[in-house]
């Protein structure tokens, strides 16, 4: 398999391999061995390229979302799943969970620490789900992968925190530094924590989202790049930060 273990370690180790001969061939002074080491320098960074091309890209849905199906994919090989472990440690297999990432809103801007987002979600799926699978959580990130810290505790919005959909039945998540109902004075969605906005002249930090969903039906783990997520919507002024 071109993403099995055989392969990625093979051309990885190969082109090390043709490095050493290179660097060999150079100082013995061989034309025919340099010419020959370049040829297969050349070979090995094609075909070495081609192989962690494929496991570095994801699919992406969207402007905003994207996921790596070699994440959870049993057969991964050594390579990848060494690899995918500095991002994603201990994944689960994808039939019993998928992991789905967004690092830009609706319009392809880079998600901000501190800015304000809403999702909204509509119930489209087996038994009026509002995401393809048997349970599911949204949970916003720090640059660093960590939890953004607040007063309410308040780390993610899962299938059993949504609380009451809005009048027509869709499902609003919203994301900001405060909840909003401390703005408006309403009861508005269901809320999670975006962090405290930067301060003047300060470069606002990087933010994320990670959707995560518990046993994913068949019509997002094969057709990924068609599924119906949710549009991330910017809601307040972006700033010159």
């Amino acid at each position: 398999s071109i993403m099995g273990w055989d392969f990625g370690l093979a051309s990885t180790t190969c082109f090390i391999g043709v490095l050493t001969f290179l660097f060999g061939s150079i100082l013995s002074g061989d034309l025919k061995a340099f010419l020959f080491a370049v040829l297969s320098g050349f070979l090995a960074i094609v075909i070495t390229v081609i192989y962690w091309a494929r496991v570095l890209g994801p699919i992406r849905n969207g402007p905003s979302w994207h996921h790596n199906p070699l994440v959870g994919y049993s057969a991964s090989g050594v390579l990848e799943r060494a690899f995918m472990s500095l991002f994603g440690a201990f994944a689960d297999d994808r039939t019993v969970q998928m992991y789905i990432t967004a690092n830009h809103d609706s319009f392809g801007r880079p998600l901000v620490f501190g800015a304000s987002y809403v999702m909204r979600c509509n119930p489209i799926y087996e038994n009026n789900s509002f995401f393809p699978a048997t349970w599911w959580d949204i949970t916003p990130y720090k640059n660093n992968r960590t939890l953004i810290p607040n007063d309410d505790h308040v780390y993610a919005i899962s299938s059993e925190t949504i609380g009451s959909t809005d009048p027509d039945g869709s499902l609003s998540l919203y994301f900001s530094p405060i909840p909003p109902n401390e703005i408006s004075g309403k009861s508005v969605g269901v809320w999670a924590p975006t962090g405290e906005k930067a301060r003047v002249g300060e470069k606002p930090e990087a933010l994320g989202f990670l959707i995560r969903l518990f046993h994913p039906h068949n019509e997002i783990l094969n057709n990924f790049p068609s599924a119906k997520l949710p549009v991330i919507e910017r809601i307040d002024e972006p700033s010159d930060t």
